[in-house]
């Protein structure tokens, strides 16, 4: 992917994390808790896909994407070691609710993983930042 795609493609990925993140919002509101577990997991899926993308990772599965989210950004302690675990977590938590049909959720969980998401969020936009900055030789760049 070339770096014009790059700052295409990355913020496309954010906003679509904050799509996902809304609409777990709205079904947490409605009581749909497993709704909004799943969409939760999607809102960092698209946030961690956004991240590899900056630094030209790309992964089809879901597995894949995991795996170099936390060895691409959590073992390097660009991002703390918590946001891999919490990803591994609501992956989990994701499949339970999509794919179990006698699968119970309640509020607590959709709330924690809602949070979760917003935290990954929140640390992708940043992240972001320091990647670009890196990248195009700002005021963060590696030398």
């Amino acid at each position: 992917m070339t770096p014009e795609n790059r700052h295409l493609y990355c913020p496309d990925q954010m906003a679509l994390a904050t799509e996902r993140l809304t609409s777990a919002q709205n079904n947490l509101a409605m009581g749909d808790f497993k709704v909004a577990i799943s969409q939760s997991y999607y809102a960092m899926f698209h946030a961690v896909t956004a991240l590899l993308a900056a630094r030209d990772i790309h992964r089809r599965r879901h597995g894949g994407v995991k795996a170099a989210f936390i060895q691409y950004f959590c073992k390097t302690g660009d991002i703390e070691p918590r946001f891999g675990t919490m990803l591994d977590k609501a992956f989990d938590m994701r499949l339970a609710c999509d794919y179990k049909v006698r699968h119970k959720q309640g509020r607590s969980g959709a709330e924690m993983v809602m949070e979760w998401a917003r935290e990954l969020l929140a640390v992708a936009e940043q992240r972001l930042k320091v990647e670009f900055e890196e990248t195009e030789g700002g005021p963060g760049a590696s030398k």
